[in-house]
């Protein structure tokens, strides 16, 4: 196995694995670096991507591609849903979950993916109910941030791309609320939630107007090279700052 492929964090990203089910993963790695490359000695890191993608994702989907126009909605909301956890971190040092990788590749019954982090054992555990508020909070900003970035590309146009992280930001709002309701008292609840989510999106817009530049890029390497890693898009964003 290559020095390079980091196993402490595939046992911190899928905690409920048992020993048997990581010693599955390298066996398969194994067995795609075989494969792949005639007489290469090692598992590389991505020989074990490849195979963490088939088991949680689904194997890719041979036969299925999208035109360009499907590829660039899917590549704005992807990157728009991981740039927002990193600006979340750099001006408001938000203790939320970054990104590991995005890939327009159609795998299973996803035709696009964005894969995070998971935060440490202790910041799910031990988090106080404030902090915990304030931590799903800055997740739901996360979720709109895939529509956010539509709206920036193309204007008030938005497509399905973004609708599976939209429905998962309308739960996230009533789950704060509710945990805003039992913390803090009662509130009206209706007029609560629209305050809540316009000024939450207005917020995640305003980020991605700010970046547009790094978007843009963000977006042009996606389609381009169809997968990539957080890394990158944290070094596209130090190459054009705001």
């Amino acid at each position: 196995m290559s020095p390079t492929v980091d196993l402490f964090s595939y046992a911190q990203n899928f905690p409920g694995w048992t020993g048997t089910k990581l010693a599955q993963l390298l066996q398969e790695a194994a067995l795609v670096a075989v494969r792949s490359r005639r007489g290469h000695g090692s598992i590389l890191q991505s020989d074990v991507d490849d195979v963490v993608d088939c088991l949680t994702v689904g194997p890719k989907r041979v036969g299925i591609e999208l035109g360009h126009q499907g590829q660039c909605r899917r590549a704005t909301t992807e990157v728009g849903t991981a740039m927002t956890s990193y600006l979340l971190k750099r001006y408001e040092d938000a203790k939320v979950e970054s990104c590991e990788c995005i890939s327009i590749i159609p795998r299973g019954q996803s035709l696009s993916q964005t894969v995070f982090h998971r935060l440490d054992d202790e910041s799910y555990i031990f988090e106080c109910r404030p902090q915990l508020l304030h931590r799903l909070q800055y997740v739901y900003y996360v979720l709109l941030g895939g529509r956010a970035a539509e709206e920036v590309i193309y204007g008030r146009d938005t497509s399905r791309a973004s609708v599976s992280y939209h429905a998962d930001a309308s739960w996230l709002a009533r789950k704060i609320l509710t945990m805003w309701c039992f913390f803090f008292g009662t509130l009206t609840k209706n007029a609560r939630t629209e305050e809540l989510i316009r000024g939450m999106y207005e917020r995640t817009v305003s980020l991605q107007w700010r970046h547009h530049a790094a978007l843009l890029k963000t977006i042009k390497v996606l389609l381009d090279k169809k997968e990539i890693s957080g890394e990158q898009i944290e070094y596209i964003l130090n190459q054009y700052p705001a």
